[in-house]
């Protein structure tokens, strides 16, 4: 109805989050649909450049929105040249495997390094300030640390490379689930 009256559907809130980033992480496919249909651009970035509407599909276990943004052209890689952080990151550290999958078959890049690591932010003067920190992990390290074994194996299944080192104690995907305690998730790395 609001889109009907000429309401904008690229204004953004004072994060940057547009309707379109709102519907994709709720799971509201028909608003999405009709956001795009109405103009609403795929690929924008929030105010602080965290997340896209594809981002937020993928964390949201919402594979039909994941599908819908695919379509309507999102790219799968917005994200990778500044920090690193791509949908397939997003997805695989929310546990969203079947998202994961739809981001790999799409062409997602499974070995893509996560250059940049958000960090807590800091208040100065009453303004909060995002603060980031070197940081190298592939979403294979992530899945791994976490004991995500359907991230795990859909990953391996895609090429992800098994001999990519994270961060300053340079270990392997492998190395992070050998400390996942209490699960026997390594078995796709072996």
């Amino acid at each position: 109805m609001l889109l009907g009256r000429e309401a904008n559907p690229n204004a953004a809130d004072t994060a940057g989050r547009t309707c379109l980033h709102l519907s994709a992480i709720n799971g509201r496919l028909e608003i999405t649909e009709s956001l795009l249909s109405r103009g609403a651009r795929v690929d924008t970035f929030d105010r602080h450049r965290l997340a896209t509407p594809l981002f937020c599909a993928a964390v949201s276990d919402n594979p039909d929105g994941v599908r819908l943004l695919l379509g309507r052209g999102a790219d799968i890689n917005a994200g990778l040249h500044e920090y690193g952080v791509s949908a397939l990151h997003c997805a695989v550290r929310a546990n969203c495997a079947e998202n994961a999958q739809l981001l790999l078959e799409a062409g997602a890049n499974p070995n893509n390094v996560q250059v940049w690591k958000q960090v807590p932010a800091k208040r100065r003067q009453n303004i909060l300030q995002i603060q980031f920190q070197l940081f190298s992990e592939t979403p294979l390290h992530t899945a791994a640390s976490m004991g995500y074994d359907e991230c795990v194996r859909l990953l391996v299944e895609h090429g992800a490379c098994l001999e990519v080192l994270m961060g300053s104690m340079k270990m392997t995907a492998l190395h992070l689930a050998a400390q996942v305690r209490g699960r026997d998730q390594n078995r796709p790395l072996m």
